[in-house]
């Protein structure tokens, strides 16, 4: 797909569920978060994942009622929702799950930094990341782990399928996510070595390195123990971003 037939299937894929009672109204179809004229300069290129939007990129709190508020520049169009989507993280991002970058020490914010690579365009780093949703681009409440298993199996295949796409367009160095391991079973992988590993009380947590194949391109990622945020097992963040991006170019 182009990245206009992108925005058209996500549009498309939008308004055939968007009256679902789960689907955050109102709302739109997150293709991505980021600027993605810069990540296609990028020379390193580095595309974060999770499973779908949270319902409070649309709430200013938990018990407000949906609006644009972080979206100022959408009006309906395939025109103002890539501008919308490409300026994320220049208007209101949602920091408490993103971070701020060079200050925050939680989730993807510091590992990409350790990278040089950035969500924000006003920080210098090297190269632009984007983040993106494996499962759906749609905003639901509750978010894709609490949904049930018909809401799920209602607007996965079509979801994934775009992600899919989304991903053969971007052709991104790295794939890095952190989520439950059973979704790795979604996809076509490789395993290549354990990066990093810590011993909990409970249990172990792992960073592994996987090639993984979308139709016929083969890049890498980068999957890690979660819980509440990103990769929130490990500390020192930033150093382990350095220590993934010298296993991958060694």
């Amino acid at each position: 797909m182009t990245k206009k037939e992108l925005f058209k299937s996500s549009i498309e894929y939008y308004d055939k569920y968007k009256n679902f009672d789960f689907v955050i109204k109102p709302s739109l179809p997150i293709l991505y978060f980021g600027n993605i004229e810069l990540y296609l300069k990028s020379k390193f290129k580095v595309v974060t994942a999770a499973l779908n939007p949270s319902d409070i990129e649309f709430k200013k709190s938990k018990d407000d009622r949906p609006s644009f508020f972080r979206f100022p520049e959408y009006k309906g169009d395939l025109i103002t929702l890539e501008k919308s989507l490409n300026n994320y993280f220049e208007n209101k991002p949602y920091t408490n799950w993103f971070g701020i970058s060079g200050k925050s020490k939680k989730g993807f914010i510091p590992i990409l930094n350790g990278m040089e690579c950035c969500y924000y365009n006003s920080y210098k780093f090297k190269d632009t990341s984007l983040h993106t949703d494996i499962c759906s681009p749609l905003a639901t409440n509750p978010t894709w782990s609490k949904l049930n298993d018909i809401q799920k199996k209602s607007i996965f295949e079509e979801g994934f399928n775009l992600w899919k796409s989304l991903i053969y367009y971007l052709k991104p160095d790295l794939i890095l996510v952190s989520l439950s391991k059973e979704y790795l079973k979604l996809f076509d992988l490789n395993f290549i070595n354990h990066i990093e590993n810590k011993v909990g009380k409970k249990s172990n947590y792992y960073i592994d390195h996987y090639e993984i194949k979308i139709f016929d391109y083969k890049t890498n990622l980068i999957w890690g123990s979660a819980q509440n945020t990103p990769f929130q097992p490990f500390k020192n963040k930033s150093e382990l971003g350095q220590k993934i991006k010298r296993n991958l170019i060694s």
